[in-house]
């Protein structure tokens, strides 16, 4: 990157700049402030405990060779062993997504391969036409950036989509949705000048399984932008 970048920049830790301003930090990182803490340790817990019992013939083992600390170490690891795999599948799935609508090759595990497969059967034939993918916006008033996941048109209606491959959706999306909604521009590295955020029609996720993709329709207003 050059000492002083053109026009919006992502660094690797989701930090955003705007030509030589400020770097801010992302929506991402803006809503990872609200204390989700309650039911993060209700689903670490039950990981855990499944955990133990499904490996209890290794964590026996384990307590045999290095001890109870040993095994105790070996179970706790679980969420985050889950977390790190589950963010790692998103990742590829949104990249194959976003190459395929520019009609790019794309690799996958087998793994993610099933969330695409899932995409094309029950989203494709939405016929979506792509107006933009992986777009990045910038705040200045606010001081925050983001990427959004995918601007589409479906039946003469523009969505702006987020893509989610976790098991649940949540209620908060709508923060984020808001957010890209009503940033000041859409911004390009190496190029200098904004563009408008197109203001769209609907707002929805597209929830995407292994066994299916659906699109679920989010009711966002201004107050949620607010909220955020």
């Amino acid at each position: 990157m050059a000492d002083t970048p053109v026009g919006l920049w992502r660094t690797d830790d989701h930090q955003y700049r705007w030509n030589d301003g400020p770097y801010v930090p992302g929506i991402t990182t803006v809503m990872n402030q609200k204390d989700r803490s309650g039911p993060l340790i209700a689903w670490a817990r039950k990981e855990t405990a499944a955990k133990a019992v499904r490996d209890i013939d290794q964590v026996l083992q384990i307590i045999s060779e290095s001890g109870p600390d040993a095994a105790i170490d070996y179970v706790k690891r679980e969420p985050e062993r889950l977390r790190d795999k589950a963010a790692t599948r998103g990742t590829g799935v949104h990249l194959a997504l976003e190459k395929m609508a520019y009609g790019l090759p794309y690799e996958v595990t087998a793994e993610e391969q099933t969330y695409v497969d899932a995409f094309v059967r029950d989203i494709l034939p939405l016929k979506p036409e792509f107006k933009a993918v992986e777009f990045m916006v910038y705040s200045e008033q606010h001081l925050y950036g983001g990427t959004g996941d995918a601007i589409v048109e479906i039946e003469g209606e523009l969505w702006l989509l987020d893509y989610k491959t976790s098991k649940g959706i949540y209620e908060t999306t709508a923060m984020q949705l808001a957010a890209l909604a009503w940033a000041d521009f859409i911004g390009f590295s190496g190029d200098p000048i904004p563009q408008p955020v197109p203001s769209p029609d609907r707002f929805g996720v597209i929830h995407i399984q292994p066994d299916g993709a659906k699109l679920v329709p989010y009711n966002v207003t201004r107050d949620d932008f607010d909220a955020f």
